[in-house]
């Protein structure tokens, strides 16, 4: 009788260990994460590390705002994180701010730009990025991460209206979509100038294409080097 209570107790009652049920249970390091579960436990990922974060001004009153973050976890990812980007004057007062949405992939850095933000008659002294979500790290499927391969870049008519020009190939097995292209100048002391963000929707393997940056007007000061990136958002690796 007793085993048979037994055995009726645990189909009724007892549930396998998940990693969304809120509990810590079976091989977890933490509640829902490490062991076997999609999430790495926050204590076993480095945090995010904010290099430097700038606004550099397009025409008088629109201004771009980038921020350089690199990820030195080889194999955990962020899918998504809110940011906020804040301008202050020579007062420390803030003159603008916007926010939005990024992802970091393993041992990589993530040039993060948003474009445009006013600022009427103010100059911007100073530029503060943050994160605004503790990171949920997680497993990557690296083989669903589209290989780009950034080729040719070259910077013409710096002294008018620059534009930077270079050809983001596909270099993998699968179809890359959401590229997120981004280009920086540097000057001689290896400082960021300039810097400009588009988007290629869709870059099927084995093809390429042509990306092009321009900026109205001349930057500050000539260029020595120049950076373009491609990166995609990334797929969680699932149990």
């Amino acid at each position: 009788m007793l085993v048979l209570a037994l055995l009726g107790y645990v189909l009724f009652f007892y549930h396998a260990p998940t990693c969304s049920d809120g509990v810590q249970n079976g091989q977890e390091g933490g509640v829902d994460c490490g062991g076997k579960c999609q999430k790495i436990c926050p204590a076993e990922a480095l945090p995010p590390t904010i290099l430097w974060s700038r606004s550099f001004e397009i025409v008088p009153g629109v201004w771009n705002s980038v921020a350089y973050v690199e990820n030195q976890n080889a194999d955990a990812g962020i899918v998504s994180i809110a940011y906020r980007f804040k301008l202050f004057g020579a007062d420390n007062v803030i003159i603008t701010e916007r926010g939005g949405t990024t992802f970091l992939a393993p041992h990589a850095t993530a040039v993060i730009v948003e474009p445009s933000l006013n600022v009427g008659q103010r100059i911007p002294m100073r530029t503060e990025f943050e994160f605004l979500a503790v990171p949920v790290w997680e497993h990557i499927n690296e083989q669903t991460i589209a290989t780009l391969k950034v080729v040719g870049s070259t910077l013409s008519t710096p002294e008018s209206t620059p534009r930077i020009s270079a050809l983001i190939e596909n270099s993998s097995s699968v179809t890359a979509g959401n590229i997120e292209a981004t280009a920086i100048a540097f000057d001689v002391n290896d400082n960021a100038i300039a810097a400009s963000k588009t988007l290629i929707p869709e870059l099927s393997h084995g093809a390429s294409q042509q990306v092009t940056f321009t900026w109205p007007q001349p930057f500050p000061v000539a260029v020595s080097r120049i950076e373009v990136n491609a990166r995609v958002p990334l797929t969680p690796l699932r149990p």
